[in-house]
């Protein structure tokens, strides 16, 4: 059923209509075919009287009352509750129902056959009527000396009836005294109005109120020939085609106890509170009019006792089902906000990420540049080495060949005075000598100048390799930040992912408790249907065959009530009826008592038989729709859905725990990255002040070679001038002889000094040829890493668009769950919540006021008194006198 057809139902009307039409229905179905027959036998039993006095009369009227005691004690007992005293109230009134004596005949039951019976009663005049059994008074206090015997009392008593009847008659549409129509024709009204005595107090709603104990007032009469189109307000005709046996009923009180008028019924159903008779009547005579009055409740229940607090529990559970489903998609948007709030910083760390790779690769295309720039330094200088291994080589020879020179010049300068030939030849030698050092010296000079020139290549590159070294650890830190930034976001990412995936656990709970509510219900539905099947199969019928149960049953009652009607005019007809029916339902029947005692057994049954009909058909339209493929549909969807959702969001919190682990992991690796880099960024200072101070050194060695070469240079010239002189040798042989033996001696030095630089010329290759080397292995290191700067990039950028594409999922999850929030909260204000306010504002009221009136008929066991511990029954019989013209 759909939520606007669901609250459309809820009206008050409707409630009203429904539970008051059960209440009259419940009430009235099963007494008035018992209590209409014996009126009308009552009825015409008075009729044949033709006793005049009014002493006669009430002997008539007696037996009567008897009779119809009797007949009411063997069938109108509605409760099945341990009874203990039963008490049957005549009244003798009037034609116009004002009571003229009341009578009261009480039977005290005495099961266990006790020797003594404690009773309470307000009767006077108390005479034992079918014993010689004796009792002791004591105020209001009876004790019986019942010798194991039943008691039957009777008293007098003028206290108030619970219910008082007024009846008008109208002939031609004016009202007119009873004496006054008797003996007259035309249209007749005879109205039956009844005034409830009986209320109590009780809280309804918070309130104290005062309500009405509900009684059941059945009125009937037997018309002759005499009347014709008769025609019952509240009540039918059953005729026989002589006689015409009218009755009626009323609930007095009921309407105004339940707090409901006319207005609020439509249909079939309503609650009474009146009888009216018409008819076309010749020469008007009414013999009387019997009303039987009885507890409404007895009606109600077969065990004497409604409860309707089951309706509480079952909105209790309902409630309890729909508030599992708010909180759980509350907690479900709760963790999809979490979640929501949480990407921002996400993001945030994603995109420092980005900007940190931007920067690494930017620092690692420095390098590279930095490192391009060192390799070609390395290059020239390894380049420069072997010329400048050359020129030492050559240096070498030279002092050698000026060692030899000076060792010569110094041993001519010893025999210069021996000859001027051989100063010549050894002035000559020098001169030799000195050109093979100027040559030396020169090569020496040109490999010191590209010694320099590759020093100071080196020197710009180790200072470029120390910049890009200094921007790549700067752009590693960078990248640490943005890792280490987004390994602590995506632990707020699994704890938000634990919410949603929790309270979508809640929700796949909330959803299985509901359908295991409606499935329970199936299989309630199913055992009380077997119940009723079983409380019929001990009617001696079932289910599928109970309306044509009850359409025979009603056949013999009808059957039975033609019976009564002719026993009187047609003894023979009668007992061939009840004869019939006797063979048919196998119980004695040989006068009308037995067959009025039969219709109200039937009467019973076919009640039973009804009501578990009428269930029957409730339970299986309700199990029908619990069971039908749309209702089973939806729960599957729904149950299939809540479980998706369950695991998708226990998926979403493993691998948002796997990301995590994984963030940790490169955590960890950025920050061993942004040490290797600030190691390397220390190297390549290191390397920048060797560079520097290797291309000072080559410097110095430049200069050395240069003054070297001047010299040389300059003692070539002097040799020429020693050659061009050797005249003046002799004169200064002395001299030369000393200058010759230091010279010989510096000469031995020198050789002995480029003799070590030749020595550690060849270590200076080996070590440029290393240097070389670790460039290149450093240049193509460089270029491996710059060539995947756009792959870091292009990943930076698609990370940052799937992060804008997972905050979008996050938004539309978070508009879904508030969405599926809302729709819950709103199912449980407009649907479930507007039940129960339904219930609360309009229905329970309503079922307290129903609740309230049955405790008070429960409550009311006795006219007069009634010992403490015993229950009681009560009926009333108002009798009302002959309406008949003087003879």
């Amino acid at each position: 059923m759909k939520l606007p057809e669901l609250k459309k139902r809820f009206t008050r009307k409707y409630v009203i209509r429904i539970i008051a039409g059960v209440l009259v229905v419940g009430m009235v179905g099963t007494g008035v075919s018992t209590a209409n027959v014996f009126a009308a036998k009552t009825a015409q039993e008075s009729t044949e009287s033709t006793e005049s006095t009014e002493k006669d009369s009430e002997k008539d009227d007696s037996d009567a009352e008897s009779k119809l005691k009797d007949a009411l004690d063997d069938s109108i007992k509605f409760s099945e509750k341990e009874i203990g005293k039963e008490e049957t109230v005549y009244v003798l009134a009037d034609s116009t129902g004002k009571e003229r004596k009341v009578i009261v005949s009480d039977h005290l039951i005495n099961d266990e056959n006790k020797d003594t019976i404690e009773d309470a009663s307000t009767l006077k005049d108390i005479e034992n009527v079918k014993g010689d059994e004796t009792f002791k008074q004591d105020g209001s206090k009876l004790t019986w000396q019942a010798d194991g015997n039943d008691i039957y009392y009777q008293g007098t008593s003028t206290k108030e009836t619970p219910v008082s009847q007024t009846i008008t008659y109208s002939l031609d549409g004016k009202e007119v005294k009873p004496e006054e129509l008797a003996g007259k024709s035309g249209k007749v009204t005879i109205r039956f109005d009844y005034t409830n005595n009986e209320t109590v107090k009780t809280k309804i709603d918070g309130k104290e109120e005062e309500i009405y104990v509900p009684f059941a007032a059945i009125s009937g009469m037997v018309l002759d020939d005499s009347f014709s189109n008769v025609k019952v307000t509240n009540g039918k005709v059953i005729s026989d085609g002589k006689n015409n046996i009218v009755v009626g009923y009323a609930l007095p009180g009921l309407k105004e106890s339940l707090d409901v008028d006319d207005s609020d019924f439509d249909g079939d159903v309503s609650i009474p509170d009146y009888v009216e008779v018409t008819a076309d009547v010749e020469n008007f005579s009414l013999s009387t009019t019997m009303t039987v009055v009885m507890n409404a409740t007895n009606f109600i229940s077969k065990d004497g006792d409604a409860d309707l607090s089951e309706v509480d529990d079952m909105l209790d559970t309902l409630t309890d089902a729909t508030d599992q489903l708010k909180d759980g998609s509350g907690e479900l948007a709760d963790g999809v906000d979490t979640l929501k709030s949480k990407m921002g910083e996400f993001k945030d760390g994603v995109g420092t990420l980005k900007n940190g790779i931007k920067d690494y690769t930017d620092g690692a295309s420095t390098l590279s540049t930095g490192i391009g720039t060192l390799k070609n330094g390395v290059d020239t200088l390894v380049g420069s080495v072997p010329t400048l291994i050359n020129g030492i080589g050559t240096l070498k020879d030279g002092s050698a060949s000026a060692a030899k020179g000076a060792s010569s010049l110094k041993d001519g300068a010893g025999t210069l005075k021996k000859g001027a030939k051989d100063v010549s030849t050894g002035a000559n030698t020098l001169s030799n000598g000195v050109k093979d050092l100027s040559t030396g010296a020169n090569t020496l000079s040109g490999g010191a100048s590209d010694l320099s020139t590759g020093a100071d290549t080196l020197s710009a590159g180790a200072t470029s390799l120390s910049d890009g070294a200094n921007t790549l650890s700067s752009g590693a830190s960078s990248l640490n930040d943005g890792v280490q930034s987004i390994a602590t976001n995506m632990k707020t990412l699994v704890s938000g992912a634990k919410q949603v995936s929790d309270g979508a656990a809640s929700l796949n709970a909330g959803v299985s408790t509901l359908i295991g509510k409606l499935n329970d219900m199936g299989t309630t539905l199913a055992t009380n249907k077997a119940g009723l099947e079983a409380q019929l199969q001990e009617k001696g019928t079932s289910l599928e065959n109970a309306q044509a149960t009850i359409n025979a049953l009603k056949e013999v009652q009808q059957s039975l009530i033609q019976g009564i009607a002719v026993e009187g005019t047609k003894p023979d007809t009668a007992i061939a009826i009840f004869s019939q029916v006797s063979q048919k339902l196998n119980v004695p029947i040989s006068n009308s008592i037995d067959a009025a005692s039969v219709i109200a057994s039937l009467s019973d049954k076919i009640a039973t038989i009804g009501q578990a009909q009428g269930a029957a058909n409730v339970i299986d339209t309700v199990a029908g729709q619990l069971a039908g493929q749309d209702t089973q549909e939806q729960l599957t969807a729904l149950a299939t859905g809540a479980s998706q959702l369950a695991a998708g969001a226990q998926n979403v919190y493993d691998g948002a725990s796997q990301l995590s682990t994984g963030a940790d992991a490169a955590a960890a690796g950025s920050a061993q990255v942004a040490q290797g880099a600030a190691d390397l960024a220390t190297g390549a200072g290191t390397l920048k002040t060797g560079a520097a101070s290797l291309a000072t050194g080559a410097g110095s060695l430049k200069k050395g070679a240069s003054d070297l070469a001047t010299g040389a240079t300059k003692l070539k010239k002097g040799a020429g001038d020693l050659a061009t002189g050797a005249g003046k040798v002799a004169d200064g042989a002395s001299t030369l002889h000393k200058g010759a033996s230091d010279l010989s001696d510096g000469l031995n030095t020198l050789d002995g000094g480029i003799g070590q630089l030749k020595e550690k010329a060849g270590s200076l290759s080996t070590g440029a040829d290393q240097l070389k080397s670790g460039t290149d292995q450093l240049a193509t290191g460089a270029s491996t890493l710059v060539s995947n700067n756009q792959k870091l990039n292009d990943g930076a950028g698609t990370l940052s668009d799937g992060t804008d594409a997972i905050m979008d999922g996050v938004g539309e999850l978070s508009d879904g769950a508030h969405q599926l929030a809302d729709g819950i909260t709103e199912f449980s204000e407009d649907g479930i919540d507007e039940i129960i306010n339904s219930y609360n504002g309009d229905i329970e009221p309503l079922v307290d006021r129903i609740q309230a009136v049955l405790d008070a008929g429960a409550d009311y066991q006795t006219y007069t008194d009634i010992a403490d511990g015993v229950n009681g029954s009560v009926k009333f019989i108002i009798k009302t006198d002959a309406v008949k013209a003087e003879d």
